[in-house]
């Protein structure tokens, strides 16, 4: 069937990937969470907030983590600088 195979080199920074996202991720939890905390002054009772409110707390929050991963991933394979 054959095979595969995969060689990487890495000049600088850090070698825990693992720390590297999750730091990226926890960064991205902390803009969210003063976004929301921001928007709940302006705007929580304009008519459809709420609905809003848990896209942003839910579904946008993890669509941003998973372009940062997606972001990674490009970056790791040189596409992306």
């Amino acid at each position: 069937m054959g095979s595969a195979s995969l060689y990487m080199e890495r000049y600088s920074g850090s070698d825990d990937i693992a720390g590297l996202i999750e730091e990226s991720w926890n960064a991205i939890d902390v803009l969210m969470d003063d976004l929301v905390s921001w928007l709940d002054t302006q705007i929580k009772q304009e008519k459809g907030y709420s609905t809003l409110r848990q896209f942003l707390n839910k579904n946008f929050r993890q669509d941003l983590k998973n372009l940062r991963l997606y972001m990674f991933q490009l970056k790791t394979l040189g596409i992306v600088m």
